[in-house]
C-alpha cells in the first residue's frame, strides 16, 4: 500500500491533539548540542560550513522551542481572501507561549516538495492578512517529508540562513 500524504496529516494532527508532537521528533538534542556550540574550540573558527550549520541549528531550535504545545488552528483549508484563489495550508497551530505562528507542509515525496517552501510563504502572508493581531508574532514554518532531495535541503538551509524560522522533518511514516 502506498503511503497518501493525506495519512501523514491524519498522523501529525493526532499527535498535535495528543500533546504527543514534541515526543515523536527525533534529533532534538543534536539541534542543541549543534545550536549551542561554542566557536572558540573550533577550527577554522570562521569557516562558512560553521556558521551555516550553526545558524540553521539556531533556527530549528528555535521552532522546535514552539512545537511543546501548540494548539490546532485549522488543518487543510482554504484561507485565501480572494476569490477564485485556493491556498490551503496542511496545517495551521499557534503556541502562545513562545507567540509563535506555526505553518505545516506535508509533502509525500521530493518531486512535490519543491513548491513547499513558496507554497508556506504565500500561507504566511496570507494569514497575517486575514488575521493582523499576530504580526507580531514569530511564524515557524515546517516542512515534513517521507523523501528529501538535495533541492530541498539547499532551500530549507538558505531560509534557515537568513533568519527564517524553518523546521524540516522526515520519518513521519511509522
Amino acid at each position: 500500500m502506498q503511503f497518501r500524504e493525506s495519512d501523514l496529516q491524519q498522523t501529525v494532527v493526532e499527535r498535535i491533539r495528543k500533546g504527543e508532537l514534541w515526543n515523536s521528533i527525533r534529533g532534538k538534542d543534536e539541534v542543541k548540542k549543534i545550536a549551542d556550540l561554542n566557536d572558540a574550540g573550533t577550527l577554522p573558527r570562521f569557516s562558512i560550513d560553521q556558521i551555516v550549520r550553526t545558524t540553521v541549528a539556531r533556527a530549528a531550535s528555535r521552532v522546535l522551542q514552539s512545537l511543546f504545545a501548540p494548539t490546532l488552528i485549522l488543518e487543510d483549508r482554504n484561507i485565501s481572501i480572494s476569490p477564485g484563489e485556493s491556498l490551503r495550508p496542511d496545517i495551521i497551530c499557534i503556541d502562545e507561549e513562545t507567540e509563535t505562528l506555526v505553518l505545516f507542509e506535508l509533502k509525500k515525496s521530493d518531486q512535490t516538495g519543491r513548491q513547499a517552501l513558496t507554497e508556506l510563504l504565500a500561507y504566511e502572508q496570507e494569514v497575517k492578512n486575514i488575521l493582523p493581531f499576530l504580526a507580531d508574532y514569530d511564524t515557524a514554518l515546517i516542512l515534513i517529508s517521507t523523501e528529501w532531495s538535495t533541492l530541498m535541503d539547499h532551500a530549507a538551509a538558505f531560509f534557515s540562513s537568513r533568519r527564517r524560522h524553518t523546521r524540516c522533518l522526515s520519518d513521519w511514516s511509522s
